[in-house]
């Protein structure tokens, strides 16, 4: 699998990472791109593994889309401070989308039942709803 992944991980230009961890992997593999401090991989596994990918749907001309991931967990914050978080990101990503032509894709790598990402991008889905066009992508 590893070595089916990293095939297909060689022949993209460039790669945005989420942790030293998955740099460090890339880079002794002699991943030959750009890899820079930025997202998840998890986004990449399913056609990696071999899964049918759908046809990407045109854009809606004149409107740009913005990718989200929220993070579900944060073990080193309060609850009251996790909760002011996930309220500032959603409310921030609602005023942008009602005030710009942007759509929404709301992706979600952890679906793990209580330390994932579900409940708060469902949140965030809620929020945005009716106010643009509004995709999830889980890893599933």
């Amino acid at each position: 699998s590893e070595r089916r992944l990293l095939r297909v991980l060689r022949r993209v230009a460039f790669i945005g990472v989420r942790d030293i961890a998955s740099a460090e992997i890339l880079e002794r593999a002699g991943y030959p791109g750009v890899l820079v401090p930025a997202g998840d991989l998890a986004g990449l596994l399913p056609e990696a593994l071999g899964e049918p990918v759908p046809p990407r749907r045109p854009r809606p001309t004149g409107r740009a889309r913005l990718g989200v991931t929220l993070l579900g967990v944060d073990h080193e914050a309060a609850d009251v401070d996790v909760r002011r978080r996930e309220d500032a990101l959603v409310e921030g990503v609602r005023a942008l989308v009602r005030a710009e032509p942007v759509d929404v894709t709301v992706f979600v790598f952890n679906t793990h039942p209580v330390y994932g990402d579900e409940r708060v991008s469902e949140r965030l889905r809620a929020a945005v709803a009716g106010h643009c066009d509004v995709r999830v992508v889980t890893a599933r």
